[in-house]
């Protein structure tokens, strides 16, 4: 049930990362940043 949670929160913040560097036209980079940083980088 945990893993399940964890998946989930993943391909959530996968799809928040992808639709703001679609719509802000980052660079990979940034678009790398966006998704491994997830939440943290909402801070930044």
């Amino acid at each position: 049930m945990i893993l399940l949670l964890v998946v989930m929160s993943c391909l959530v913040s996968l799809t928040v990362g992808a639709t703001k560097w679609a719509t802000n036209g980052r660079d990979d980079n940034a678009l790398m940043l966006t998704l491994f940083g997830g939440e943290w980088r909402e801070g930044v």
